[in-house]
């Protein structure tokens, strides 16, 4: 199986040089004393090559320090899941971007695009105007936000309990009442409790930005630690129902769903959890999807991100397998 697994690049220096690799993905296994490394590309496919003491290993950095080419690295430092670009350059230059600064990169920009979903019970509804006033609990404290509901907004319902995706139907604005449970994802306005919606989903599913902490793959479970509260939770998640989102060649609107297998995920990923509420410390999970982030293949529009992973989930099915 060649698996299709995009992860972050680790940040705009790292996406810049992958532009001139000529190797470029993750260690996968690294020799100290045969000069040798293998690695894991982006299309799943493991690649060795060799270097000499004239090969340069450089940190991949920002700012100054990428105008500088970045620090020296010894290749001795090398962790499984650091990301590596191998120059095309002779002497040989290697760029490393470690593992553990992909991991709050990830958490960063999944953090950030958390915060503009909500999360709670309709409270006031005006479909001539189409408001919703949604009151949002959290830590004990409740919150009224102001949701302006778009014109093009997206509706999906999930009859109660429900965890597959595939069982959600389409909704519409008429459909919402005072007392449902909602998500809302869409753009927060100037005020912090002004939101417009671009989807709204009924039924009690919810998103969770969120790190993997451990996986107990024989019992289909993950414990986690949620991204903007630090609270950890138990995940109970289907094998089958593991992502990534992927991308064939440079334009990010080709990316699409791809399943991947429980040995691709591991502690440290930083991930988008889709699914319910299963006590005050547990997770029903209908998707785990890997590779979300602004440098990996998304849509171009953020605010619209939570949408075509739905609209791809329902309308792509034939999509949703292990990629060639």
């Amino acid at each position: 199986m060649k698996l299709l697994f995009y992860l972050i690049l680790g940040g705009p220096a790292a996406l810049l040089q992958a532009q001139n690799c000529r190797i470029a993905g993750q260690v996968f296994f690294a020799d100290a004393v045969d000069h040798a490394i293998t690695l894991k590309t982006d299309s799943g496919d493991l690649v060795n090559f060799g270097y000499d003491r004239a090969t340069s290993f450089l940190h991949a950095g920002s700012g100054s320090q990428q105008a500088s080419g970045g620090s020296p690295m010894p290749p001795e430092e090398l962790n499984n899941g650091d990301r590596l670009c191998v120059s095309t350059s002779e002497p040989l230059v290697v760029f490393v971007t470690p593992r553990r600064e992909i991991d709050m990169e990830q958490q960063k920009a999944l953090g950030a695009w958390q915060a503009d979903s909500l999360f709670g019970v309709v409270s006031g509804l005006d479909r001539s105007t189409r408001r919703i006033t949604l009151a949002v609990s959290l830590g004990g404290k409740t919150t009224m936000y102001t949701v302006d509901v778009s014109p093009d907004a997206a509706f999906w319902l999930f009859p109660r309990n429900t965890v597959r995706l595939s069982d959600g139907v389409t909704g519409s604005l008429d459909r919402i009442a005072p007392g449902e449970a909602v998500y809302v994802r869409g753009k927060k306005g100037d005020a912090n409790q002004n939101l417009v919606a671009s989807l709204i989903i009924s039924g009690g599913f919810r998103s969770f930005a969120a790190t993997i902490e451990s996986m107990e793959t024989l019992n289909e479970l993950l414990r986690i630690r949620l991204v903007l509260s630090g609270d950890r939770r138990t995940v109970h998640i289907g094998l089958g129902e593991l992502y990534t989102i992927g991308k064939k060649g440079a334009d990010a609107a080709t990316a699409r769903l791809y399943r991947i297998d429980a040995a691709d995920l591991q502690p440290g990923n930083t991930v988008l959890i889709l699914g319910i509420d299963d006590g005050p410390d547990s997770l029903r999970a209908s998707a785990v999807i890997a590779g979300f982030s602004p440098f990996g293949g998304l849509p171009p529009d953020p605010s619209q991100q939570m949408r075509w992973i739905f609209d791809n989930v329902r309308l792509a099915d034939p999509l949703l397998t292990h990629a060639p």
